[in-house]
């Protein structure tokens, strides 16, 4: 572990970020190991850079046992991939409820959308999903509730099943919230509530009233906003939230992605918008992410740890050093951030690669992942 000191909590509850704070990490699992070795030579550049010996990063390595109470301690830490499994439960048992992605295009890179630069959005979602769970119509533990759809003339199959969704009202409320604050910090006017059919009615209710409760004062529904203020906010209002079906939600940002700034999504729809939002903005690889929960903020890569490229400098950093600008912004250090996404931006446009771009890249120049990090460095 190197020598540093452990961010603390100021009275108001911001963070007190020392000169050389430590921060956790977990390289994680599969090429983990190498992408975090690509990325800390980055970030330890753009601080230097930025600030010279005045400031610096400590890095507190850490394993999958002790990362619950190692990142509670530090309340600010990063995350490489984990093993599907390993991340589910390391999700409950640090109590996260919120993951947020920002979706921005990095030029170079291949996307599905014909102005990629147009789209600049937050994507935030529960951080565990939705959870479900299927039981067979003969089963005693669903006999009452068969029952009672069949006293309501509800014919059902002789084979079949029983889905009970659970529609969880804190944690719809607490994704609500996080995006509600995202937009309000970031200078962003537009918040779009996303729902699956069905309960969306309740989900953007739940999402109106904390709208409504932490910030009515400045923040107004969209059928308002465009039937009161036609379309143009007043002075003393600085939101406009509206809601949108999560079917509806791809073509919008296809034909309009700059109408949208923050998108909360609220049930199962989250897990497959997701991954939409990815691919347009050229998948996974390059896409950064954040946990947040009670007195925590963890800042992750999104890939999966593709376990059989483990070892053989082959995977894209770009996540995770897209994740250290985002945890850089977090503690404030917004010259050393604004370096890291320059160099990452710089390192694209020149078209120097990891693998999973340079087949999809014409001209581009293969880079390894190690490679890849020093050309970040370069183009700061």
């Amino acid at each position: 572990m190197q020598s540093g000191q452990v961010i603390a909590l100021n009275a108001d509850g911001s963070l007190a970020v020392p000169d050389r704070p430590l921060i956790p990490v977990l390289a994680g699992d599969g090429v983990g190991p190498e992408v975090w070795a690509a990325t800390a030579p980055v970030l330890e550049a753009a601080v230097h850079a930025a600030y010279g010996a005045s400031r610096a990063l400590a890095w507190q390595a850490t394993g999958v046992g002790e990362a619950s109470s190692t990142f509670r301690a530090g309340r600010v830490a990063l995350k490489g991939p984990l093993a599907p499994t390993t991340e589910a439960s390391l999700r409950v048992e640090l109590g996260l409820r919120t993951a947020v992605r920002p979706l921005r295009w990095l030029p170079g890179v291949p996307a599905a959308l014909a102005r990629p630069e147009a789209l600049d959005v937050i994507f935030v979602c529960d951080a565990h999903g939705e959870q479900a769970d299927a039981w067979p119509l003969g089963d005693p533990a669903v006999a009452s509730l068969v029952d009672a759809l069949a006293a309501r003339g509800q014919g059902l199959p002789v084979e079949g099943l029983i889905e009970a969704r659970v529609r969880d009202q804190a944690a719809a409320q607490a994704v609500a919230a996080q995006a509600l604050k995202l937009a309000v910090d970031r200078g962003i006017e537009r918040v779009a509530l996303v729902h699956g059919p069905g309960s969306g009615q309740r989900l953007r209710a739940w999402g109106y009233q904390i709208a409504q409760r932490d910030f009515g004062p400045i923040a107004v529904a969209e059928s308002d906003f465009h039937a009161d203020f036609g379309g143009v906010l007043p002075a003393d209002k600085r939101l406009v939230v509206g809601a949108r079906l999560a079917e509806d939600l791809l073509p919008a940002l296809l034909a309009s992605p700059a109408d949208f700034g923050v998108i909360a999504a609220l049930d199962d729809a989250a897990g497959s918008l997701e991954a939409i939002c990815a691919a347009l903005i050229g998948g996974s690889w390059v896409l950064p992410g954040a946990l947040f929960g009670e007195g925590l903020a963890i800042f992750e890569a999104t890939h999966e740890a593709d376990p059989r490229s483990a070892g053989q400098d082959r995977a894209n950093p770009a996540s995770l050093i897209g994740a250290g600008e985002l945890l850089l912004r977090h503690l404030g250090w917004t010259e050393a951030a604004d370096n890291v996404k320059r160099g990452l931006a710089g390192a694209m446009a020149r078209r120097t690669v990891t693998a999973d771009l340079h087949a999809r890249i014409s001209g581009s120049t293969l880079r390894t992942c190690s490679e890849f990090g020093s050309d970040v460095i370069e183009n700061m």
